[in-house]
């Protein structure tokens, strides 16, 4: 993940990860990893209350918005 400072208040930020879900370590395998990428906004509302935007799809064609609103 990578973020910068918009403003005192505000970052952005864009992320690339990899993951893969298996029924016990003995199962994972390297040929199961799934990418996935993305990128948002982060507004701080106060001490401890964030707004969040953020945008988020993978390798596999799946894209997502998701907004959050909640404490850090």
């Amino acid at each position: 993940q990578y973020e910068w400072a918009l403003g005192a208040d505000s970052r952005a930020y864009v992320f690339v990860e990899s993951g893969a879900v298996a029924a016990d370590p003995s199962a994972f395998e390297t040929s199961d990893l799934h990418l996935g990428y993305g990128g948002g906004l982060r507004f701080l509302t106060g001490d401890a209350t964030s707004l969040r935007a953020q945008i988020a799809g993978s390798a596999d064609g799946h894209v997502g918005f998701y907004l959050q609103l909640g404490a850090l």
